[in-house]
Parts: C-alpha cells; structure tokens; sequence
C-alpha cells in the first residue's frame, strides 16, 4: 500500500502509553517479569511454539496462502498484521506467524487480546485503500450496557473517569480469547508465579552459611518441581526441559505430547478468529478471502501420536521430533 500518510485514517481508540515498567498490565493481571523465575517462561515457550519461523524453521513445507489468490490483498494483509514496515508477498508467513506469537503472548498473560480493525480511506471518493489491526491496552477499556467503551484519555483512564469515554461498535473490533476448554487457566498459571522465585535460592544460601541446618535444598527443589508439574500439567509445560530430569522418560513424552495438543488448540483458536476477520474484510477489496494454512500439526497428528506412545510402535525420537517446529 502506498503512504498511508496519503489517506484518512478511519479510527476510534486511541493509543495509551505504558504506565508501569513491566509494560501495558498491571501485577495482578499478568505476570511481572519480577515475579517467579517460570512465569514469563511459560509465556514465552507456549508463545514460541505455535508457529514456524523462516529460515530458522525445520517445517520448510509449511505455507499459508489465501483462496482465492489475489496479490493485492495478500499485500494488504501482511501490511495489516504489521504496519511498521513495508512488505511483499514473501513476508505474509512471517507476520502471521509473529502476530499469532504476539497474540497468544496477550492471551497467556490476560486472557484476551484485543484490536481495532482500522481502514485506510482516499479523501475524495471513501474508498477503501487498506487497513491494520492496532492493538488497544486492554485496562483502556470497559463495558457498559454490553458495549465496549474506550477511556477518552490517560487522566480518564487513572481517574477511572468514564465521562467522554470512545464507543467502540462490535463491527470494528477483533477479539481474540483463549479456547473455552482453558478458560481458567489463569488461575492454574498464577501458582507458576508463585514457585520457581529467588527466594529459594536465598534460602539454599543461608543453609550453606549455617552449620547444623535442618533445612534440604535437594527436597525442596524436588517438591516445588513436583508442584510445578502438577501445575502446568493441563498444558503439558516442561519448564524448557528441567522435568526431564525428575520423570520417566515416557512421562516426558507424554507430558510433550499433552504441550503440543494445548499449543495447536490455542493456535487453532487465534487462526480462526482470525480467519473470521479476514472473511469479514476482504469483500471491501475484491472477492471474500480467507487464509488456507498447510504443513503444520494437527490435534489428529497428536491423537495418532498418543496411541503409537502407548502401543509402543514408535520411537521416543521420533515421537518428538514429528512436532518440531
């Protein structure tokens, strides 16, 4: 798309600055980069392990085109997911595969991520030119009357000030949310925050300090890994491998297998909400579009992959690098 500078910016919500250095949330609605050393590494390796990256890939048959084709949308869209650059045909992998990580980023950390869905017109005749999907800080917002509103500006939103407040109709946003089989897994997630803290290590060290201490950093780290196990094991989380060393390697796998399962739900929710959007955009700009995505895999690949680990007809090897990314 050209300059967009060169078209009016059809726009309701507004962007707020950061107000606390851990970014847009407050400490009781995500996880602080302070908090538990696993905290913010769930969020990461989930996020991570959605999607291919490029060259960095081994799924180098894994492709996303749209059906219908058209160049001129397929432009527009990957210009939509990310509007900071310029990009070609080439790059629409790409920024799918970082919105869908930076969306399921918002999704483990709040529950939600929400965009506006923001049109490019020409001045003279309306036409539409192109549009983007801007992100809005989810505290910014508000319901009222099962309408979602907007505060007017940063001293409203602090004053909590509701007066003078944007309505945002349901047509111009895009709603992402967890799949509803994980709905309360905020609440499973917060007891990660609470384990794996410094303060055990603090506690390890005035053990080494103090002859004649009762204290065990061996059964404690065991107990808490136990706990974290138990925690994470809806989502099948592995603490980037530290489990592997406290379970059978058959558990490992299965634990693997259960993390993959959660990773292609909470992906498949984000493409096809997606999806939705872009059906519902596309006949602005030519003939209703949607994304067809190719190689990547499925909750069959998973099923089938659960009753070979338990038949025992396949390798632990192989077992695990079928869902390598």
């Amino acid at each position: 798309m050209k300059n967009k500078q060169d078209f009016h910016r059809d726009q309701l919500s507004r962007w707020f600055p950061p107000d606390n250095p851990f970014g847009s949330f407050a400490d009781d609605e995500v996880f602080p980069l302070s908090g538990g050393i696993f905290s913010s590494a769930l969020i990461r390796d989930v996020s991570n392990h959605l999607m291919p990256f490029g060259v960095f890939s081994s799924r180098r048959k894994t492709s996303i085109e749209l059906q219908p084709p058209s160049d001129q949308f397929e432009e527009l869209l990957a210009d939509a997911l990310d509007d900071r650059h310029c990009h070609s045909r080439a790059d629409l992998s790409h920024q799918v595969s970082e919105f869908v990580r930076l969306c399921a980023t918002e999704l483990l950390g709040i529950g939600s991520a929400t965009y506006e869905i923001v049109f490019f017109k020409d001045r003279t005749t309306s036409e539409m030119k192109g549009f983007l999907f801007f992100y809005i800080n989810p505290r910014t917002l508000f319901l009222r009357r099962n309408a979602t509103y907007q505060y007017g500006s940063p001293e409203a939103f602090h004053n909590r000030d509701r007066e003078g407040a944007t309505l945002l109709p349901d047509d111009r946003l895009l709603v992402f949310r967890l799949p509803a089989k994980y709905q309360h897994l905020r609440r499973r997630t917060k007891i990660v925050r609470e384990l794996g803290g410094l303060n055990v290590f603090r506690v390890a060290e005035e053990q080494q300090r103090e002859k004649g201490s009762v204290y065990n950093f061996k059964e404690h780290h065991r107990a808490e890994q136990l706990a974290l196990a138990s925690a994470t094991r809806e989502t099948g989380w592995s603490m980037g491998g530290i489990l592997g060393e406290t379970f059978l390697e058959y558990y490992g796998v299965w634990r693997y297998l259960v993390y993959n399962r959660f990773a292609i739900e909470l992906r498949d929710e984000i493409l096809n909400t997606l999806n939705a959007a872009i059906r519902r955009i596309s006949p602005n700009f030519g003939p209703k579009t949607a994304m067809v995505i190719k190689g990547l895999p499925t909750l069959e690949d998973v099923e089938k992959a659960f009753r070979d680990l338990q038949s025992g007809s396949r390798s632990f090897v192989s077992l695990v690098e079928q869902f390598s990314l």
